[in-house]
């Protein structure tokens, strides 16, 4: 595993190292000691699995406000997706900027999301499935938030037109209000 720092302190691009042969790919999605060597959580509790019928939906920006805070580490498993992660740190200097990347069934890399972040996904290919691990709080209603994913403070280019948006993805506040 290679461990990439993104232009925001903390959000990390996990580059997997398939053994390809004539039969497809193995790779070791996680391994706790390299993630904890980098002092990335390894503590993963949870797993979630997400399919997305129709390319161009959207599920997001969730996060969770403290003492519910979570880390997420995503993979794609079919299809491929781009996936975003805005800091909401409060007094973060990268507060309210965004990275996002490509991830798909390649197997190739994932994307680890500390705590204090907004989540979201676009699906880039129809029944596009992703898998995130989840290491810190359990969901709780009454700390989950969330950003528009439409907010053009945000300037998140989504590479399709935003299709199947949940109308409460839709509710979230601007930046500017959250």
């Amino acid at each position: 595993m290679r461990f990439i720092q993104t232009d925001i302190k903390g959000l990390v691009i996990v580059e997997l190292e398939p053994r390809i042969d004539e039969r497809g790919f193995f790779t070791e999605a996680f391994v706790a000691s390299p993630f904890a060597a980098q002092g990335l959580k390894s503590d993963f509790h949870r797993c979630h699995f997400s399919m997305s019928e129709k390319a161009g939906t959207i599920r997001g920006m969730h996060y969770q406000v403290e003492p519910c805070g979570q880390v997420k580490l995503i993979y794609c498993l079919k299809g491929k997706v781009l996936d975003v992660a805005v800091d909401v740190r409060a007094g973060s200097t990268s507060y309210g900027h965004h990275v996002s990347i490509a991830l798909s069934e390649d197997g190739n890399r994932a994307l680890y999301i500390p705590d204090g972040f907004a989540h979201g996904v676009q699906a880039l290919t129809d029944r596009a499935t992703i898998m995130y691990m989840v290491a810190g709080g359990d969901y709780s209603p009454k700390h989950e938030r969330g950003l528009r994913p439409d907010d053009p403070a945000l300037g998140i280019r989504w590479p399709l037109p935003m299709v199947n948006v949940s109308p409460r993805d839709l509710t979230w506040p601007l930046l500017s209000k959250a």
